[in-house]
């Protein structure tokens, strides 16, 4: 009777086997052996390696070419571009992410921007006179003079004097620029201190000797 069992059992699990659909887990076993190295998600969901997917639960787009530096692909409508990202962080292109994951590719493209990211690298490391989700207008323009020896004023309230005697988002009025601040001779800032530029200079004279 038990030797009748056992022979029945071993019949019906190879008829399982031979019934087991292409695609499932016998072939990505073989893929993996083959060196082809699928990726298999926290839900069982298999991507077989060369864009297949595999009895997909909410879409898996791609495959390998996504994994390791698929270009401008959406893997279920999170992280757009950040496989991108990643790529031209390995090639060398540094790529800003900022705190809610938004990600300016290096070369002035906005990627799934929140309020605006504006420029590139141009914005970030020197653009000159731009906006950046309406706040800090010139600020990189100042940043950009300061790194090039200009050496640019900037308030308490975060105006800027470019250094050439122009008045950026001034408040209250800021007349001049370094002749005043280094050395104006009898000028008036907003009609308070009348000739202390002057006396700067004086006294700048005398510390300098």
């Amino acid at each position: 009777m038990r030797f009748t069992q056992a022979i029945a059992t071993a019949i019906l699990s190879a008829s399982m086997a031979s019934a087991m659909p292409i695609g499932s887990s016998g072939s990505v076993l073989g893929n993996v052996g083959s060196g082809v190295h699928p990726i298999v998600n926290s839900a069982g969901t298999s991507v077989d390696g060369v864009g297949t997917v595999v009895d997909g639960v909410a879409g898996v787009v791609g495959g390998v070419s996504t994994t390791l530096g698929g270009t401008g692909r959406t893997v279920n409508g999170l992280g757009q571009h950040v496989e991108n990202a990643k790529r031209q962080i390995l090639g060398g292109v540094h790529p800003i992410v900022n705190s809610a994951g938004t990600s300016v590719d290096g070369v002035g493209t906005v990627v799934d921007g929140v309020a605006g990211v504006v420029g590139g690298v141009s914005t970030t490391l020197g653009g000159t006179g731009s906006t950046v989700n309406g706040l800090g207008q010139h600020v990189e323009n100042a940043k950009r003079q300061i790194l090039g020896g200009v050496h640019p004023i900037v308030n308490s309230a975060g105006t800027s004097v470019d250094g050439v005697g122009s008045v950026v988002d001034g408040v209250g009025g800021i007349v001049g620029g370094v002749g005043i601040t280094v050395g104006g001779v009898g000028s008036t800032v907003n009609g308070v201190g009348q000739n202390a530029a002057g006396e700067n200079v004086i006294k700048r004279d005398s510390i300098l000797g």
